[in-house]
């Protein structure tokens, strides 16, 4: 997506749609996490993602979560954020060192009965449109990047926390549909059929 219809997401979504489903495909460049010897593949990745926008911070979210609240522990942030949030709680922010940066933050809670987030489909393809399966792909992928693929920290992964954010780059989106407003990237939208039937 372009910053054009970035700001005409701001202009249009309206400020009291927390709790409103929304979708987007995304499309990641896989080249920081595939090992030297097989970059030259120019593996990408697709996601077909839905979820909803949600009203509460990371902050708010994880102190809530029965994990945290069972170990009495309250989460402070470690230091401020280095999002500048623009509209509706951070759902639509900028990079507060280049804010020209835009980006879709998507806070979730994997808890199974509070999940709001879901991931509804996932591929790779190399740099000739060929689909390669997830095995493969992990075959290529750095030992530190399949780690954090299976979420394995170490001692943090004991720890076993329940919610997040993850902040999506504004232009690797290739489609978005927010209370029914749909935008497309046209260099981006050759990927969208990949991952939604």
């Amino acid at each position: 997506m372009n910053l054009k219809q970035y700001e005409k997401m701001m202009g249009i979504l309206s400020d009291n749609i927390f709790g409103q489903k929304f979708s987007m495909v995304y499309v990641n460049d896989f080249h920081a996490s595939i090992k030297k010897e097989y970059k030259d593949l120019g593996i990408t990745k697709v996601s077909y993602i839905l979820g909803h926008i949600s009203k509460k911070s990371f902050y708010e979210m994880a102190n809530t979560s029965t994990g945290l609240e069972a170990l009495g522990v309250n989460l402070l942030p470690k230091r401020e954020s280095q999002y500048n949030y623009e509209k509706l709680n951070g759902f639509l922010a900028s990079l507060k060192s280049n804010p020209d940066n835009k980006y879709l933050i998507v806070r979730f809670d994997d808890d199974p009965a509070r999940k709001n987030i879901d991931i509804k489909k996932v591929i790779y393809i190399d740099k000739s449109g060929n689909v390669l399966d997830e095995k493969t792909v992990e075959s290529y992928m750095t030992d530190s990047a399949l780690k954090k693929k299976h979420h394995e920290y170490g001692r943090d992964a004991k720890l076993d926390l329940s919610v997040g954010y993850r902040p999506f780059k504004w232009d690797s989106i290739a489609e978005l549909n927010v209370t029914g407003i749909t935008i497309k990237d046209d260099k981006l939208k050759k990927y969208v059929s990949l991952v939604k039937e």
